[in-house]
């Protein structure tokens, strides 16, 4: 009885090895034999077990590389095809030579863009058919468009089925979308790009203590309020630095606008954790700097010209400097209100902006 049990027990699982899952009538999976003999030896000796278990698992892993990998040499005119629901944008360009090397170049439309249509420009280095044909290609390629990707019938289904219960959810998170699209136009302040060499070296020194002694950076770690005095005088010591990178001894023409670039990277690094404002130890230190010296370089830079803070893209018809000076106010308000929650006072606005403001409400 036990004999004939172990051959019904070989030959189920000599046909569930067998069994091909074929996703359609083209697809071919590799089958891994096992016959009897071999199945009888391995019930009755473990290291035969192991050595049959061991020659499936690796028949099996090659199995699935060789369905994983894909040869266009061996594939015998297969072809892959793109599934456009994994892109938000897929577009086919054109050049003479196949181009292994390529790379998006700089501009000065910002980085992170998610507006669409988009725009860029691509160095390309081509692998031409032989040498003196190579070619460095600069494409400059616009209004690319978002993909319009048909949801599947599976995902219609599921969606006109929750459709009644979520019609309402729905409406209001487009609503909400709406208005923080509003919100997100509001304060997109274009920047010279001195703002992001200074906002890092800035926000290296004064949150992780990037250039001071080792004894410092474990202060500043710690978070209580003996690393809240220090991270004040570092603020302190940057801020009075700025009278001599910014001062009347600095004849460069964008003297104004990079001060206005410093300026913001400090009170962002300022308010990126804002719990060492409340600490007893600095916090009328915080308040005294905040109102006294901070506010009114602000008040003193919005008193400028556009033309000398830097703001927006020259040319551009969108993004002018007004647009950006707009734009930047937003910004500080909110700066503004975290200042404010913390009981210290951040008027940032020139007297007669905040007068007409007032005038205004």
């Amino acid at each position: 009885d036990s004999m004939a049990k172990k051959r019904k027990a070989a030959k189920a699982d000599r046909m569930a090895v067998e069994e091909e899952e074929e996703e359609d009538e083209d697809e071919m999976e590799e089958v891994v034999e096992v016959d009897e003999a071999e199945y009888e030896a391995a019930m009755e000796d473990e290291e035969a077990k192991r050595a049959m278990l061991a020659r499936v698992a690796a028949s099996e892993a090659a199995a699935v590389e060789r369905r994983v990998a894909w040869d266009p040499r061996r594939c015998g005119g297969e072809a892959l095809e793109c599934d456009p629901r994994a892109y938000a944008m897929l577009h086919q360009l054109a050049v003479e030579w196949p181009c292994l090397s390529f790379d998006v170049l700089g501009d000065e439309l910002g980085g992170g863009r998610t507006v669409f249509p988009h725009e860029l420009c691509l160095a390309c280095g081509t692998q031409a058919g032989d040498a003196g044909s190579n070619r460095l290609t600069l494409l400059s390629v616009a209004n690319l468009g978002k993909m319009a990707v048909e949801p599947e019938e599976d995902d219609r289904d599921l969606e006109d089925e929750d459709e009644e219960d979520d019609q309402e959810e729905d409406d209001q998170e487009e609503e909400e979308e709406e208005e923080d699209e509003v919100q997100g136009e509001r304060v997109v302040v274009w920047l010279p790009k001195f703002y992001d060499e200074e906002k890092t070296r800035l926000w290296g020194h004064c949150l992780a203590g990037e250039g001071e002694t080792t004894e410092i950076k474990a202060i500043l770690s710690s978070g209580d309020e003996e690393a809240a005095a220090k991270k004040l005088a570092i603020v302190e010591a940057e801020f009075e630095a700025f009278k001599d990178r910014f001062g009347r001894g600095n004849k460069s023409p964008q003297k104004e606008s990079r001060k206005l670039c410093a300026t913001l990277a400090l009170t962002h690094a300022m308010l990126f954790d804002d719990g060492w404002l409340v600490h007893d130890s600095v916090k009328t230190e915080v308040h005294d700097f905040v109102t006294k010296k901070l506010a009114k370089q602000w008040r003193e830079l919005f008193n400028l010209p556009d033309d000398k803070l830097g703001l927006g893209i020259p040319g551009h018809p969108e993004y002018t400097p007004a647009q950006s000076r707009d734009a930047l106010l937003a910004f500080l308000s909110l700066f503004k209100d975290t200042f404010n929650s913390n009981d210290i006072t951040f008027n940032f606005l020139p007297r007669k902006k905040r007068a007409s403001d007032a005038s205004d409400a």
